[in-house]
């Protein structure tokens, strides 16, 4: 809205609005404005100011971590659940309270090391090398200015040279790596009695008025999602096509300075036998024999395909030696100056490289080449075109937001603006119908948070794209009724029922092998009619993972118990399974492997008490340093 002001300052309509705006403030007064004022800070760290648009960057950037996190499923409600505006304040708050130390102790980042971080970042590049088009078209799509930005990162880095410092630890105590080593090598050796509640789901009796209680008691997993019907428009590149000219001077231009981008440097076809020098298998002198051997047959007359495939050790010997087409900078140095240096169809003497005795045989050769402009002035167009529309696409954006603000027709807007109109069926979330930006979470969030009837602000979303949607119908979620999810509601009780009968049959065998009155073995749940399984367990550490490891909660539980407490206390959910865990045996590691692992775990030891350290001196930061939050306004973000 702010935004619509500003730029429609000269409207009939907004002046008219900006009067009763100003007599609204003489009636009641600036102060009930100024609560919601976005210049006043969301928070203070001594004199820097936290603002409402550095939490929002922080945060969506957050947002977009997590959802990475959860395979793209996170919508905004579910991390603000999660804790993510608290996550992202803290976050800010350390930051500013390192860079006030950072200033406080004169540290900074010299102008070349700024310079050498943003050259050799390949987020960058293009071709492998910088490319200043790139970074200046990658900053204005994020709406950054090179200034802004490489301000940002000095202070990242800055910031990196303290953590790096803090984060060296003073030397370790042998007794703090002799325990650390017991602990992370020392084997146990468990017995586990497993029972799968699946067994006992045919002894459920899943009557109608049962189902009808579970249904009613366990709404959350049975209720239809929520769905909508909509209509969207949405401005990108094809949208802005005929706005964009680029002149061929601008193509001749980016031609020059992208001329490297167009130079095939030169390539060889090439074949080789490689002959091996092996210690205690073939020396050096009868690695040569053999090559010569080699090079004799071909004197020959016997072809080079054939000769390969009889002698040479290489994997391209079934492929008669065969290495492909490639340029300088591919081969060792030896082979590539010999490779370089044949005619086409001449045969090397002998070359010596580290992988033994070569034969090189160059069967062409592809000239170094520069295409043309006129060859490349297409590809060239299309990458101008994406840098400029980008621009023309966000310079388009201001004039459909403010035309937003009072569209009764979303097609009719589409065909005014040369903008993309599409209208959907019904979608849910996780609807197989969702297309292109309908998938992004930004455009959920909106198609999923406006009422019916309701248009959306406009919507900047991933891909230089800009969409607003109207949501022209909404179904709200309700609670199916038993003959519309029967077999699932049937599924959840029986096996609802069969865990809770699993649980207290279990815990009732625990009990017996405890007290003794039952020994343990996979016959300890007959007098109750449970069958049990015992699993075979190999020794294993606390830390072991992976095939043949058992699961982390059935190795936390033996790490808790002793040879004169074996049996562990609670019955241990292990995936669908309810798991008795009995411990067996305790086998202590070598004493003389320390020394092998010294090195190792001196390092692990190093980082956690530097990170310890890290964090100690951050908190030590803050208690000396002012800070406020406002609460309430960031609650209502």
């Amino acid at each position: 809205m702010l935004n619509v002001l500003r730029r429609s300052a000269n409207s009939m309509i907004i002046k008219t609005l900006l009067v009763l705006l100003a007599l609204s403030f003489g009636i009641w007064g600036v102060g009930d404005y100024l609560g919601n004022d976005t210049r006043a800070p969301l928070a203070t760290v001594g004199a820097h100011e936290i603002t409402i648009q550095e939490f929002t960057h922080t945060y969506d950037q957050e947002l977009q971590r997590m959802k990475s996190m959860f395979g793209g499923k996170l919508d905004r409600k579910t991390a603000d659940l999660l804790g993510l505006k608290n996550q992202t304040m803290a976050r800010l708050i350390n930051r500013h309270v390192l860079l006030t130390a950072v200033r406080d102790m004169g540290l900074t980042l010299s102008p070349a090391a700024l310079t050498q971080a943003i050259a050799t970042d390949p987020t960058f590049h293009r071709d492998g090398q910088f490319d200043e088009t790139r970074y200046r078209t990658l900053l204005a799509s994020s709406h950054l200015t090179p200034r802004d930005y490489e301000a940002g990162l000095a202070s990242d880095l800055t910031l990196d040279q303290l953590h790096q410092a803090l984060d060296q630890a003073p030397g370790i105590p042998d007794a703090l790596l002799t325990d650390l080593y017991e602990l992370e090598n020392e084997k146990r050796s468990v017995a586990v009695l497993a029972l799968d509640p699946a067994q006992l789901q045919a002894r459920i009796q899943a009557t109608e008025d049962a189902l009808e209680q579970f249904l009613k008691d366990n709404p959350a997993g049975f209720m239809t999602p929520l769905e909508v019907k909509l209509a969207y428009v949405v401005l990108d590149s094809d949208s802005v096509r005929e706005r964009v000219t680029i002149p061929q001077e601008r193509i001749e231009e980016y031609y020059r300075e992208q001329i490297a981008h167009y130079r095939t440097p030169e390539q060889r076809r090439v074949r080789h036998i490689l002959v091996t020098i092996e210690a205690g298998h073939r020396t050096e002198a009868q690695a040569l024999e053999r090559i010569r051997e080699a090079r004799q047959r071909l004197s020959e007359g016997v072809s080079f395909s054939a000769v390969a495939k009889s002698h040479s050790d290489d994997v391209t010997a079934g492929e008669g030696g065969d290495l492909g087409s490639f340029g300088r900078g591919a081969m060792v140095p030896a082979f590539e100056e010999v490779a370089f240096s044949l005619a086409p169809g001449v045969i090397s003497e002998p070359v010596k490289t580290p992988f033994g005795y070569h034969l090189i045989l160059v069967e062409a050769i592809q000239p170094a080449r520069e295409k043309p402009l006129d060859e490349a002035a297409e590809e060239i167009r299309a990458v101008l075109f994406e840098e400029l529309a980008a621009e023309e696409v966000y310079k388009q954006s201001v004039p459909l937001e403010d035309q937003l603000f009072d569209a009764a027709d979303l097609q009719a807007l589409a065909k005014d603006l040369n903008l993309r109109y599409r209208e959907t069926d019904w979608l849910d979330r996780g609807s197989a119908k969702l297309e292109g930006i309908e998938r992004q979470e930004k455009f959920l969030e909106a198609a999923f948070d406006t009422g019916k009837g309701a248009l959306s602000g406009l919507l900047e979303l991933e891909g230089n794209r800009f969409a607003a949607l109207r949501v022209t119908d909404r179904r709200e979620p309700r609670l199916q009724t038993l003959a519309e999810a029967r077999a699932k509601v049937e599924e959840a009780y029986r096996q609802r029922k069969a865990g809770e009968l699993a649980l207290a049959g279990l815990q009732k065998v625990l009990t017996a092998v405890r007290t003794g009155k039952q020994a343990w073995g996979p016959d300890a749940g007959q007098s109750i009619g449970l069958a049990l399984q015992e699993d075979p367990v190999k020794p294993f550490t606390l830390a072991e993972a992976g095939a043949g490891a058992p699961p982390e909660e059935i190795r936390r539980a033996a790490f808790q118990l002793s040879m004169e407490a074996p049996i562990f206390p609670s019955v241990i959910q292990e995936g669908q399974r309810l798991v008795l865990v009995r411990l067996q045996g305790i086998r202590h590691p070598e004493a003389d492997g320390l020394e092998q692992q010294r090195a190792a775990l001196t390092r692990q030891l190093e980082d956690l008490l530097g990170q310890e350290r890290y964090m100690l001196y951050l908190a030590a930061l803050r208690n000396t340093m002012k800070i406020d939050i406002d609460r309430e306004r960031l609650d209502r973000l």
